[in-house]
């Protein structure tokens, strides 16, 4: 074997591990996380879709296996994507923004919500209506079945977690 020959083997192995972990990491990519500002012209231009806050801090260990292990879940995308507009809500942030017409510190926003630990999911109609709320970790099966149940009219019917056995039901 020339030694061109093996240097191209030697390349080649080292390339294809590289280009399927920038495969994966690609695959992986997290939901499409929107601004407030951003979110309220979403709101506006499609008065169906749901606003979903998701209140965290910077320290909560919690939030970030979220961010990282469900927000990332193909079938947990493809709802958020359909339905939802994702904002991030840092509950320690004195950053200002505008909510609803109204200009306050989003750890002003989290406390006026009773946010009381993270993360915390809230879920708003277009107009600014609690829909939904939670707290802890919710694992991607289980978030992919929120998602539908909250973007859905059943929630006005049946509790989440009726929803949930009828849906075992089907199966």
């Amino acid at each position: 074997m020339s030694m061109k020959t093996r240097f191209a083997i030697m390349l080649l192995v080292a390339l294809v591990p590289s280009a399927t972990l920038g495969q994966e990491a690609h695959a992986r990519q997290s939901a499409s996380w929107q601004t407030f500002e951003s979110a309220r012209e979403s709101l506006q231009e499609d008065p169906e879709r749901v606003l979903f806050l998701f209140a965290e801090a910077d320290w909560c260990a919690i939030c970030k296996r979220m961010r990282r292990e469900v927000f990332t879940d193909h079938v947990v995308k493809e709802r958020l994507q359909a339905d939802f507009a994702l904002v991030s809500l840092d509950v320690d942030s004195r950053e200002e923004i505008e909510f609803f017409g109204k200009a306050l510190a989003k750890r002003k926003l989290a406390y006026q919500l009773d946010v009381r630990g993270t993360p915390t999911l809230i879920f708003l109609s277009g107009d600014g209506d609690l829909l939904a709320m939670g707290a802890g970790f919710v694992e991607p099966a289980r978030m992919a079945l929120l998602l539908e149940w909250v973007a859905s009219d059943t929630r006005h019917r049946v509790s989440f977690d009726t929803f949930v056995r009828d849906r075992k039901g089907e199966r």
